[in-house]
This record gives C-alpha cells, structure tokens and sequence, in this order.
C-alpha cells in the first residue's frame, strides 16, 4: 500500500491543469506536515518540489502562481 506522500504525488504528476494542482495541494497540506531542521511545521518538501515542478509546466507567471493557492506561490520561487 502506497504512503499518502506517494499517493499525494502520484495525484499531483497526473493533473492536467492549474486547479487540480490546487485542489490536491490543499487536500493533503496539512496531512504531509513535517518538522524542518528548526522545529518548525512544514508541508513535505518532496510533496513541495512536485507541486513546484508541476507548477513551472503550466509556464505561469509569478502573479498567477499566487493565485493558485495559499503557499504555493513560495514553492515557485525557492
């Protein structure tokens, strides 16, 4: 049975548009948090650079990637 990380991502590298991103971005946020090297509360950075990879081929602008979802504009830029 795959982890709900893989299953996230699997979800994420099949959609076809820029709101399925969204939609699977916030379903699974806040259940891929983990604890970066400062104790702080952060969404999966393997969940983080697919959403950021799937992002960059939909060749959006900085101003449409904010508009996607809460957080997801900072993927793009790191």
């Amino acid at each position: 049975m795959p982890s709900l990380q893989s299953k996230a991502i699997g979800q994420i590298q099949a959609c076809n548009n820029v709101n399925d991103v969204k939609s699977i971005f916030e379903q699974y946020k806040f259940e891929l948090l983990e604890n970066d090297g400062n104790g702080n509360k952060v969404v999966a950075l393997e969940f983080q650079n697919v959403v950021r990879e799937k992002l960059s081929s939909f060749n959006l602008n900085d101003e449409e990637v904010k508009n996607v979802c809460n957080g997801c504009h900072q993927l793009i830029q790191v």
